[in-house]
């Protein structure tokens, strides 16, 4: 008889066939799985980047509860008639001023509030600016530290950039979404500009108005149009007790946007002066106004979306071609950016966070930014 053994031997392996088809099954398995792996870790992304939001929201609040006012947006306009006006920059950021209400106390400790960003004086401002701060970055954004605008030579390193962006008022009209440079349709968001603001000057609720959204990947390495030299359009201010204060090329406290700030200064592609740098967190030209696209700024009914949700290809963030700047979210201080597909995220001034459609209406961003409309819209819009 033979033994039971002699029907059990062992076998010499997987035959090509059976190879195959396990491969296969594990292609097929890796193929259903890999999307939704993607799909987790830009939930995990968007929900860190909510974080951020909230956490600079807060910072607003507890800055208006501690100075009973407003920080400021960093930027504004004085209007000389009612068709002209000059831009306004303050030489602190919005970012800069929220630093020691969101736990970033040991730089806000130490910035000489009287200086620029760029300067190297007293406990220099510019070596503090390389600081790279989590909080003041969307996980999802694809700008690097590089988008600064060069160098930094205080500290060998670049400047510490931001993926969030300051809404210091919307111009365009709301009964047509053109938009209209005058001052009757010029309208400041809930943020002090040349007046402090307090939260008593949201009518239309805290829960209601924006304060801020996101930039990601707006590549901040391209220069804005507001010069670094006092004279030449732009007015500077610096803030004592929330105050804006004229700056004079007497303030010994003033660096001049010249030669002497060296690598520090962005420039501007067109005139070669020295420029702001909108994707830096403590240049305050990361604030903007919600006008829309360029292109279309006379267009019923706009094409092009007020939140953009592409990224801008690698050429031009290599070679800052001038045409950029003339499309839709192409600038380096023009309109929100997401890289979250879809939404955009919110900070509003009771420091929530709102999910925005990146094909959200032209009036309803008109009235989330004029914070004393009295238009109002239902927070799941």
């Amino acid at each position: 008889m033979r033994r039971s053994s002699d029907f059990f031997a062992p076998r010499a392996g997987f035959t090509l066939v059976e190879l195959l088809v396990v491969i296969a099954i594990i292609g097929t398995l890796v193929g259903l799985l890999l999307p939704a792996v993607q799909s987790a870790r830009e939930a995990a992304r968007r929900m860190a980047c909510g974080n951020n939001v909230k956490q600079i929201s807060l910072g607003i609040a507890n800055f208006e509860s501690s100075n009973r006012y407003m920080p400021t947006s960093g930027e504004t306009k004085i209007w000389t008639t009612s068709s002209s006006s000059t831009d306004v920059q303050m030489m602190q950021s919005f970012f800069q001023q929220m630093l020691a209400y969101t736990e970033n106390t040991a730089i806000s400790a130490k910035w000489d509030v009287r200086r620029p960003y760029w300067s190297t004086a007293g406990n220099n401002n510019c070596s503090l600016s390389g600081a790279n701060i989590p909080l003041y970055r969307c996980p999802s954004s694809s700008q690097t530290p590089e988008a600064g605008g060069g160098p930094n030579p205080a500290t060998g390193g670049y400047f510490g950039v931001t993926d969030y962006m300051v809404l210091a008022y919307t111009d365009i009209e709301l009964a047509t979404g053109k938009r209209v440079k005058t001052q009757a349709n010029y309208f400041e968001g809930g943020l002090s500009g040349m007046t402090k603001k307090t939260i008593a000057n949201i009518t239309d609720g805290t829960t209601k108005s924006v304060a801020f959204t996101e930039a990601a990947s707006r590549d901040g390495f391209y220069a804005g149009k507001r010069y670094l030299q006092l004279g030449l359009g732009t007015k500077w201010y610096e803030l004592q007790n929330g105050v804006p204060i004229l700056m004079s090329s007497t303030d010994a406290s003033w660096v001049e946007g010249g030669a002497n700030v060296g690598g520090d200064a962005g420039f501007d592609y067109v005139s070669g002066k020295p420029a702001t740098v909108p994707g830096r967190w403590c240049d305050s030209d990361n604030g903007s106004g919600w006008s829309g696209a360029p292109t279309e700024e006379s267009t019923v009914p706009r094409t092009l979306p007020l939140i953009n949700n592409n990224i801008r290809s690698a050429s031009a963030r290599t070679t800052g071609a001038l045409g950029d700047f003339t499309k839709n979210n192409q600038g380096s201080n023009d309109e929100p950016y997401t890289q979250h597909t879809g939404v955009c995220l919110f900070g509003m001034f009771d420091g929530s966070v709102q999910s925005v459609n990146t094909s959200v209406d032209f009036k309803v961003l008109h009235c989330l930014v004029n914070p004393t409309d009295g238009q109002v819209f239902d927070t799941g819009f």
